[in-house]
């Protein structure tokens, strides 16, 4: 057979692969006769030695309809891995002695269980369905949900207590939080909020202090509190979350001692 007849026929067979591919296979054995017949066999002589077209075309295409295989059947393919893989694992068990196969047993349930404990902690039945919030009086539910960045939903696992203390610490109004977990769906905020004591003029505004001497909240609406004047922070320190001055500090412990005293002798409201 001639080489170009050859190559043709091979082309045919090869007619399962991408064009590219074929091309690609086409110029490897054109190749090779090539080479043949460069040593000195005949055109006949070098396309003899690969045989039948159609057997060679088989071999060419055997690893291709494997791999078809595979994609058209992942699952099989994997049942197939693994089961070389337990195949292996027995053989090797098999040279180990009854001490050894034991621990080999004890380990793999071992990991088997914690596969399985992260399974069930990471299914739906941790996702969060409810957010308790207990201690606000001030905030609302809503406002302190949202300061905690808490998602329903999601899984309670996820959740760092840590972090969502410190977002909750960020509002003024928040002195300290707790934030626990009720399995396997349930979060609860508890909160200490800062109450206004005093007020502080502000310009147009009021600045909201507790007895601590941290600012609340500027407004518009005064409260029926004490308003504190002659005060040194400086303005620039004027804002939610801030603290007044250690002098400020001082007098306002002043204050308090001669507001708690007034209300022991009943004298508050003079």
């Amino acid at each position: 057979m001639k080489k170009n007849k050859f190559l043709k026929e091979l082309r045919l067979h090869l007619n399962l692969l991408p064009d590219d591919e074929i091309d690609e296979i086409i110029i490897e054995y054109k190749g090779y006769i090539d080479s043949k017949i460069s040593s000195g066999l005949t055109e006949e002589e070098a396309v003899a030695t690969f045989g039948n077209v159609s057997e060679l075309a088989q071999d060419i295409l055997l690893p291709y309809r494997r791999k078809i295989k595979q994609e058209n059947d992942p699952i099989g393919d994997f049942a197939q891995k693994m089961f070389h893989v337990f195949e292996k694992i027995f053989n090797d068990l098999m040279h180990k002695s009854p001490k050894d196969i034991i621990r080999f047993i004890i380990e793999i349930l071992i990991l088997l269980l914690i596969i399985a404990i992260i399974l069930i902690l990471m299914s739906d039945l941790f996702n969060i369905k409810n957010i308790e919030v207990k201690g606000n009086s001030i905030l609302s539910k809503e406002k302190i949900i949202s300061l905690s960045g808490i998602q329903k939903e999601s899984n309670i696992f996820s959740v760092s207590r840590n972090a969502t203390r410190e977002k909750l610490k960020e509002e003024a109004y928040i002195e300290k939080s707790k934030v626990s977990f009720k399995l396997p769906n349930t979060i609860e905020i508890e909160i200490v909020e800062r109450v206004p004591r005093y007020m502080l003029q502000f310009a147009d505004s009021f600045v909201y202090v507790n007895n601590q001497g941290y600012m609340l909240e500027i407004t518009n609406e005064p409260l029926e509190i004490p308003i504190l004047i002659g005060i040194v922070t400086d303005l620039s320190n004027i804002h939610p979350g801030s603290r007044m001055d250690i002098q400020d500090l001082n007098k306002m412990e002043k204050v308090i001692k001669i507001v708690e005293v007034a209300k022991a002798n009943d004298i508050a409201n003079l």
